[in-house]
């Protein structure tokens, strides 16, 4: 399973997601992108995504 955090504003949380085009458990991420990354459009900062 692909797992990345992302910055909220708030700090960072945690998403994710089962394979490449599913969705996140978590209410705050979208659904994965093609590349299985998942797309938090409320990242704040320079909206990096922080793998783990």
């Amino acid at each position: 399973m692909a797992k990345c955090s992302c910055c909220e504003g708030r700090g960072f949380i945690t998403c994710d997601c089962t394979e490449a085009g599913g969705s996140s458990p978590d209410p705050e991420c979208r659904s994965c992108n093609g590349t299985g990354k998942i797309d938090c459009p409320s990242c704040g900062g320079d909206g990096e995504e922080k793998w783990q």
